[in-house]
């Protein structure tokens, strides 16, 4: 494949992928995303077989992005694993993921072998984000000795329910209390003088070199207009 076709099709993915995240799976067809890809009709089913194909395509695209790095700076490793998992539920409470969300959720039977594969390799990818932080954090005796897997897991767990559940509910009309979801994640999880911490980073924000909380700095909402 020449390289002029390699960035078309790449092209057509993203065009894809925005189009599915923000209308419904039966009004995005594949002629607007050729022409807005300059990717020719041809080449798309050559490629990806069907709608239901580029469609499977676009949403690991998608997703595959969404997960923020850990910020090294010479901060603690809770500020660190706070910072990463205040930065998840932000991505996850994007309009865009949102959109990925429910229309993956419209398209059950076609993506359930996406979700589950995603499901592991995310996992996969968090797990060892956060394994060296949480480490750290109990040999410091911030975070309780629950095991560095059941940790990670309940962080991921709880940073992730909330903004799926609302995008699925609610679309963008209402936003996450980020500040609230990462006490519910955390304060289960630290020692006496983690919640000190915590609570430090969390009334503090930016000051304790956490990202801007959602109090402080509301999600703006995206107005769909119909098209991709």
């Amino acid at each position: 494949m020449s390289d002029k076709k390699v960035h078309s099709v790449k092209r057509a993915v993203e065009v894809a992928a925005r189009a599915f995240a923000f209308r419904k799976f039966n009004e995005v067809t594949v002629a607007e995303i050729s022409q807005a890809a300059q990717c020719s009709t041809t080449t798309i089913y050559a490629i990806f077989g069907n709608k239901e194909g580029l469609f499977l395509e676009a949403m690991t695209h998608l997703l595959q992005t969404q997960v923020p790095e850990v910020r090294l700076n010479n901060r603690s490793a809770l500020c660190r694993l706070v910072s990463f998992a205040e930065a998840r539920v932000r991505s996850l409470s994007s309009p865009v993921v949102r959109g990925a969300v429910r229309a993956i959720s419209g398209q059950i039977d076609t993506a359930r072998t996406l979700v589950d594969h995603l499901a592991e390799q995310q996992c996969g990818k968090v797990i060892a984000i956060l394994e060296p932080q949480i480490d750290a954090c109990v040999q410091h005796n911030l975070l309780r000795p629950l095991g560095s897997d059941n940790l990670a897991y309940a962080i991921m767990a709880v940073t992730a329910y909330e903004p799926i559940v609302f995008g699925m509910l609610y679309g963008n009309d209402q936003s996450v209390d980020i500040t609230g979801v990462l006490r519910k994640a955390f304060t289960p999880l630290v020692t006496p003088s983690g919640e000190v911490m915590l609570n430090q980073l969390l009334d503090e924000g930016p000051a304790y070199g956490v990202l801007s909380l959602a109090s402080r700095n509301p999600p703006q909402h995206y107005q769909s207009t119909g098209r991709a």
